[in-house]
């Protein structure tokens, strides 16, 4: 850009000397982690199939980046959690210290998640 001594205005001039028209405003594509959360319900099972009582879940990795930092479950070791769609690694830790982890491919609709500590 140069600045013009008799006008004091920026104008933008290629090196060939031509003035070059201004780009058009770039679209904005959406983008995975654009999209909206959905809340997804699951649970974490001991190696009996029973509910893993107040044990901790969290996404340890993903596509796209995750509000929640832990979630705790409920006495029968259901939970809920926000994701928007993409590829997620979710970790569960039972208060025994037992821990386990599946990675899960997201979308727009709701999906039952299956976390099983061993």
């Amino acid at each position: 850009m140069r600045l013009h001594a008799s006008s004091r205005r920026w104008s933008r001039k290629s090196r060939s000397g031509s003035r070059r028209t201004p780009r058009p405003a770039e679209r904005h594509e959406p983008h995975v982690s654009d999209a909206e959360p959905v809340l997804h319900r699951g649970r974490v099972t001991t190696p009996d199939g029973a509910g893993a009582s107040a044990a901790l879940v969290f996404v340890a990795s993903g596509t796209a980046s995750t509000p929640e930092i832990a979630i705790r479950c409920d006495a029968d070791g259901w939970f809920r959690l926000a994701l928007p769609p993409g590829r997620f690694v979710i970790e569960a830790r039972a208060p025994d210290g037992r821990t386990g982890k599946v990675e899960v491919t997201t979308g727009a609709v709701a999906q039952e998640l299956a976390v099983a500590v061993d």
